[in-house]
């Protein structure tokens, strides 16, 4: 029995190499119709899809930047928040120019904060 075969045009320019994938397998009309085509370049998204893509890209943005602010000032807002502290409680007879926050300073090393006066 004997096989009739008919010649399939190479698209390329002559000289021109085939990549690793052509030589490991041919093409012939069989399997032609069941490989798949070349993909397409990528498109641009426009028009609605990409209004809707940019909208959801800046909530998400936004929103993260909220988490963000909002973690600083928590975390800021707590002092020495990783530290242990020990409430101290004194009693002096004048504390003029004392403030709730000032440094407690002892042998002019910071040492803590006054809380309330």
């Amino acid at each position: 029995m004997s096989k009739e075969e008919t010649p399939i045009e190479d698209p390329r320019e002559p000289g021109e190499a085939r990549t690793p994938t052509e030589e490991s397998t041919p093409e012939t009309p069989e399997t032609a119709a069941t490989q798949p085509e070349d993909s397409a370049e990528p498109t641009m998204v426009t028009g609605r899809d990409r209004g809707k893509r940019l909208l959801r890209a800046g909530v998400f943005a936004a929103i993260g930047l909220i988490l963000l602010l909002v973690g600083v000032f928590v975390i800021g807002g707590k002092q020495n928040l990783f530290s242990t502290t020990i409430p101290v409680y004194t009693t002096f007879q004048t504390v003029e120019g004392l403030k709730s926050g000032a440094p407690v300073v002892m042998s002019g090393i910071k040492v803590g904060t006054v809380s309330n006066v």
